[in-house]
């Protein structure tokens, strides 16, 4: 059973990611776009979904040398330090670093499967953000905290390994609700 990260962390899983890391000009259809997702140690099958393109780059990123997909462009990186999900959670969170030849980029993870064009995601989603990154809220939970309670109870990692997270967090000034009940409330009633 996976548990969904809170979104409003970028070195968490989320199960979709929007980051742009250049200051946009021009409509979107300009901008160099990418989705990609990533697949490392064997710990799933790859979902190879295809999507409509618009102009847009597929990438997977894995360390599997025989992974072969006639849509996704794959891109085989070595097998380091870091566990399969760590690695996978680099990615995520370095995409202005290993898509740099991009303008925007989506992250998909690989179990998800999106239900509208990708497209969509970069022009509702991202054209209007006054924000550089845009995610989207944990359908469950609006703490880190419980979350890593989450963490915890179903041992996705050690308990000295979040302990130590959560413990930086506080010292950070990280609040223990990172968006208001009144504000999630309201714009659960926009349109």
């Amino acid at each position: 059973m996976a548990v969904h990260r809170p979104p409003r962390i970028c070195l968490v899983r989320t199960p979709a990611l929007v980051s742009t890391h250049r200051v946009r000009h021009g409509a979107s259809a300009q901008m160099k776009r990418v989705v990609y997702t990533c697949l490392f140690g064997h710990s799933e099958l790859f979902n190879d979904f295809t999507y409509e393109r618009d102009g847009i780059d597929f990438i997977c990123f894995t360390d599997d040398p025989e992974l072969r997909s006639d849509f996704w462009k794959i891109e085989l990186l070595p097998r380091k330090i870091l566990d399969p999900a760590r690695a996978s959670k680099k990615l995520k969170a370095l995409s202005h670093i290993y898509l740099a030849q991009y303008d925007w980029s989506l992250y998909v993870d690989n179990t998800v499967r999106l239900k509208v064009a990708p497209n969509r995601f970069f022009e509702e989603f991202l054209v209007p953000s006054k924000s550089a990154l845009a995610c989207f809220r944990h359908h469950e939970r609006d703490c880190i905290y419980d979350e890593a309670k989450a963490v915890l109870s179903l041992g996705l990692d050690t308990p000295e390994r979040v302990k130590a997270q959560m413990s930086l967090y506080r010292y950070l000034g990280y609040p223990a609700i990172a968006w208001p009940r009144q504000r999630r409330a309201a714009a659960s009633q926009t349109p």
